[in-house]
């Protein structure tokens, strides 16, 4: 192995030098021959290749055995051949591949050499990428300094700009005061005119006031109304027929006969029937009449007992008459006929303070103290009268303790009605009369379910939708115009009517089913409900309607109005 690796590094000169030697035939056979004498006369070259070519000469004669002078072995010649042959084969293989190698260099060099000019190119690029960012450098140095002019033009406009802010600002200022002192000009103008005790209160406070006098309403009426409708049973028939004529002015009950008196009837009857009566009283005897009080006004007499002619009506003469000169004088010109309502109200009783009392003639407090007697008076009256009316509905133990609390109940809204009238605005009262025509829509802004409902909403939320209203607990109050006389076209709700549906009449039917559908005071009846197959254009429709239901009953004729107000009194 040795000897093969040996013959593979020699050169292809050596190689066929020794293959000559070898195949030099011998002469003296049975000598053997010195080494010395054996040694191949070759050119010399590099002390490596002089080692190799000995090294392998020396193998190969070691390999030819000393023979006798005898004849010459043929079989061992033969092999001896035969090795020849193979190493001179293997020579020629390892010559190949040496020059397979010298080929693989050659090839290797000019890779070198393409990498070489690619590492050129590359550090050209890199050459002109370096100029460029040096031009870019001396680029952003001149934008850094643009920059800063433009920094420093910035703060001087920003300084010009608030120097302007500034002059701005005073003008402002100056023109606040201007418009301040204008404003206090006007304001003592037009304190001269109107007193400073006449300043009205804003809408929140007047809602707020009509919250308040409604639950006072309500607590009275469940205090002191009987337990239950079986007083009924003893009334004779002209009392109950009675009693339905002054119901229907603000309940739908003409499906009431003897049946009324069903024990199935909730014991909550007596006293929404009696918080409804009340309320009808209070807001279409004082709150629609702005004079209810101008007759019980006797200048002879300070006493609350003194009365008009005829006690037993609570619009005489002059209020009925001073209320037909109001709606004349509304067609006319209904801010003139406003503000006229609001200085004669205002002069029959002067706001006096503390300060101003000293000042105020005799004559003034006098009116003052008239006036003031004269609604007590009429509240009085309108007390009485309700205690008569409504007796059935009314516990006998209450007594002078109901009437007290009844009065007091009239005098604060007679003093709330007095407040709103010396307004230069105009309210409007919705009461049953308006609402009996049209059917419950929780999106209105002038009606809200009453509380018994509650239950039946917490199931459905759209269970009454659509129903027909049996019973307004308490009237809507809407106002037209401003407290100074102007906008008569801003209408706002002052409070939502109360409205009762029926006590089941707000459970919906399921197709196909039986339900019960009961009004107050009626009697429960099976009727057969079939499915409901309206279209989606009829409920547009409905919906519609019920938009432009409220916007229609602003546009109403003023007459209209006036002869209904007249026939509710």
């Amino acid at each position: 192995m040795q000897h093969q690796k040996r013959l593979r590094s020699s050169t292809p000169s050596q190689r066929d030098m020794t293959t000559q030697e070898l195949k030099r035939p011998r002469t003296d056979f049975g000598q053997r021959t010195p080494e010395n004498q054996l040694t191949p006369q070759v050119a010399t070259g590099s002390p490596a290749q002089e080692s190799f070519l000995a090294a392998s000469y020396r193998t190969v004669v070691n390999m030819i055995p000393a023979r006798p002078n005898v004849s010459v072995n043929r079989k061992r010649w033969g092999e001896l051949k035969r090795q020849t042959r193979l190493l001179d084969e293997e020579l020629r293989r390892q010559d190949s591949e040496l020059q397979g190698t010298a080929r693989e260099c050659q090839r290797l060099q000019g890779v070198v050499e393409l990498r070489n000019r690619e590492l050129q190119a590359q550090k050209d690029l890199l050459q002109r990428s370096q100029q460029k960012l040096d031009n870019a450098d001396h680029f952003m140095s001149r934008q850094n300094q643009e920059i800063d002019r433009l920094k420093k033009l910035a703060k001087e406009e920003e300084a010009s700009s608030k120097k302007l802010r500034q002059e701005v600002s005073e003008m402002h200022a100056k023109q606040n005061q201007r418009e301040q002192n204008l404003r206090k000009l006007q304001e003592s103008a037009a304190s001269r005119l109107e007193s400073a005790a006449w300043t009205q209160d804003d809408d929140e406070v007047i809602r707020r006031k009509f919250s308040m006098l409604d639950k006072t309403v309500q607590t009275w009426g469940k205090r002191y109304s009987e337990c239950s409708l079986d007083f009924l049973k003893c009334a004779s028939p002209a009392e109950i027929a009675g009693f339905k004529s002054t119901w229907s002015t603000f309940a739908q009950l003409e499906g009431v006969d003897d049946n009324v008196m069903h024990p199935n009837l909730s014991t909550r009857a007596p006293a929404m029937l009696l918080t409804g009566w009340l309320n009808y009283y209070i807001y279409n005897k004082i709150f629609e009449h702005p004079w209810f009080f101008v007759d019980y006004r006797n200048r002879h007499s300070n006493d609350a007992n003194s009365s008009p002619q005829n006690k037993n009506d609570h619009n005489p003469p002059l209020a009925e008459f001073l209320t037909d000169i109001f709606h004349e004088l509304f067609d006319c010109d209904e801010k003139k006929a406003v503000s006229w309502r609001a200085e004669f109200l205002r002069l029959l009783k002067p706001s006096v303070s503390n300060e101003e009392a000293q000042q105020r003639s005799t004559s003034q407090r006098r009116s003052q103290l008239w006036t003031s007697t004269a609604a007590e008076a009429a509240c009085t009256a309108l007390a009485d009268k309700f205690l008569g009316d409504a007796y059935l509905l009314l516990q006998a133990a209450g007594g002078a303790e109901a009437k007290k609390d009844l009065l007091d109940i009239f005098c604060t809204a007679s003093e709330l009605a007095y407040k709103i009238f010396t307004r230069k605005s105009y309210i409007k009262i919705y009461d049953f009369n308006i609402f009996a025509s049209h059917r419950f829509n929780p999106k209105s802004e002038l009606m809200a379910h009453h509380a018994l409902h509650n239950a039946q909403l917490h199931d459905d939320e759209n269970c009454l939708n659509g129903k027909p209203i049996v019973l307004v607990s308490s009237p809507a109050v809407v106002v037209y115009g401003k407290s100074d006389g102007t906008n008569y076209d801003d209408r706002r709700v002052w409070k939502k009517a109360i409205v009762f549906m029926g006590r089941n009449a707000p459970q919906k039917p399921k197709s196909g089913q039986m339900q019960q559908v009961q009004r107050l005071g009626e009697t429960p009846v099976k009727i057969k409900q079939e499915p409901r197959t309206e279209s989606r254009l009829t409920k547009v429709k409905e919906e519609q309607k019920d938009v432009t239901m409220w916007e229609e009953e602003r546009r109403d004729d003023l007459h209209i109005v006036r002869e209904s107000r007249r026939g509710s009194s």
